[in-house]
């Protein structure tokens, strides 16, 4: 193989996304990654019991550049181990062909800018110490006039989270060094690789805000409550287990200073539209503010059971949702 030739490897993890996943991966086919060079998709189903199956088995058969990866077992995190696996095992990456990265997004994402792809390994070749750069989500609402309490309440979060710059990954679309990917060794039952990902690699990692991809809003204000309960049973779990000192940084003498964790705070964000005298995002947030609460102190709840009871969580989230 020619040593110029770049193999963009892309990854998709889905959990009954039938409604987006075609438009997901005809996203991503549609980028331009230069002369020569080519995409490859590999879309990993965990637990699916809808048709987004069927939908990407009748698109591989007419773009053989596009892989089903059918898993049983629910959950990101299981279909991220089986694509670690499958890269590992079943196949060997070619440092020249992939340089050393592989690509992730969610399935309910479409991305506006036709050259991300390239433009986000740019940015991790910025930095041989920076292992990880992900897209800002921005959230469909915001292309739209929609008036719901969801679509309002995304609008505010993305003004806030780009005006603070906070520094965070976003698993709806990232570039991760596959040498890294290695290493990583993800624990049983995780909920959450985004918030795994910050802590392991804490010091490495970047949001580039001038990168940006679409998200499908969840349609009811319920939904979106039972999202951010998983949200806040996956904190609980993630850090307890840095507490006990279970996932440890990697590299922490090759950190970068503006690569670090700098994590989300509510009460910053109304002082902020206090001064700017924003009564409507005042009254949106502090709503959410109080549901926000209301969710940690069952997240504390149903974690503190699962340790006692050990409740396998990926399970007993699929059978309460």
């Amino acid at each position: 193989m020619a040593g110029t030739e770049t193999k963009y490897i892309i990854n998709i993890m889905a959990h009954n996304e039938e409604d987006t996943i075609e438009r997901a991966v005809k996203s991503v086919s549609a980028q331009k990654v230069g002369k020569g060079n080519t995409i490859e998709i590999h879309v990993f189903t965990n637990g699916c019991t809808d048709h987004t199956e069927d939908i990407v088995r009748d698109i591989a058969t007419l773009h053989k550049n596009v892989k089903l990866h059918s898993i049983s077992k629910k959950g990101k995190a299981n279909a991220l181990k089986e694509c670690i696996s499958y890269f590992s095992k079943e196949r060997q990456l070619d440092c020249v062909e992939s340089k050393d990265r592989l690509f992730f997004m969610d399935a309910d994402i479409s991305i506006p800018e036709k050259n991300l792809l390239s433009m986000l390994s740019k940015k991790l070749d910025t930095s041989e110490h920076l292992y990880l750069v992900s897209a800002l989500p921005v959230p469909d609402s915001l292309y739209n006039q929609r008036k719901t309490f969801v679509a309002e309440l995304f609008r505010i979060r993305f003004y806030l989270q780009y005006t603070f710059k906070k520094n965070l990954v976003r698993g709806a679309c990232h570039v991760l060094r596959w040498s890294v990917l290695q290493r990583l060794n993800l624990p049983e039952h995780l909920l959450s690789t985004d918030m795994f990902l910050e802590c392991k690699l804490d010091g490495h990692f970047l949001m580039d805000r001038d990168l940006q991809v679409t998200i499908k809003l969840k349609p009811t204000l319920r939904l979106e409550i039972k999202r951010d309960l998983l949200h806040q049973i996956a904190r609980e779990q993630v850090y307890y287990w840095r507490r006990k000192g279970w996932l440890p940084r990697l590299d922490r003498e090759n950190a970068l200073p503006e690569c670090f964790l700098s994590p989300l705070d509510p009460k910053e964000y109304l002082w902020h539209l206090t001064k700017k005298r924003k009564i409507r995002p005042i009254i949106i947030l502090s709503f959410w503010m109080i549901i926000f609460k209301y969710n940690q102190c069952r997240a504390r709840r149903i974690f503190s059971r699962s340790l006692n009871e050990r409740i396998n969580l990926i399970n007993y989230w699929s059978t309460k949702r």
